[in-house]
């Protein structure tokens, strides 16, 4: 189920990667979107892990940077959590704005900046 979903082309931005996921939920909305919203246990489960796997690499280093003081384990449930919580947000509400602002809004709240 996650196998191209979290397929990382090095060649992409995190903005661009993670706007990538947005697009594969807005697409899918009869599949992975549903199990998303219906909050299915083992597809969270499934989602988290692919995020600490994949995503919480890409903005580790500059979280640490920033927030020196808060512990690992912490930043890394934020950011994985925050993500999902993020993208239910706009699949419910927020699809007046595109995949790329969404992205920004979240990356502005964990203060990751190019």
């Amino acid at each position: 189920l996650f196998h191209h979903l979290f397929e990382r082309d090095d060649q992409l931005s995190p903005q661009d990667y993670l706007a990538h996921i947005f697009q594969h939920f807005k697409k899918n909305q009869d599949h992975v979107t549903s199990l998303l919203l219906s909050k299915n246990d083992y597809f969270i489960r499934q989602l988290k892990k692919e995020l600490e796997h994949d995503v919480y690499p890409m903005v580790v280093e500059k979280l640490i940077q920033s927030h020196p003081n808060i512990p690992h384990s912490y930043l890394k449930h934020l950011v994985v959590t925050n993500f999902i919580e993020t993208l239910t947000w706009w699949l419910k509400k927020g699809k007046t704005y595109t995949e790329q602002e969404v992205i920004q809004f979240y990356l502005e709240i964990l203060h990751f900046h190019n």
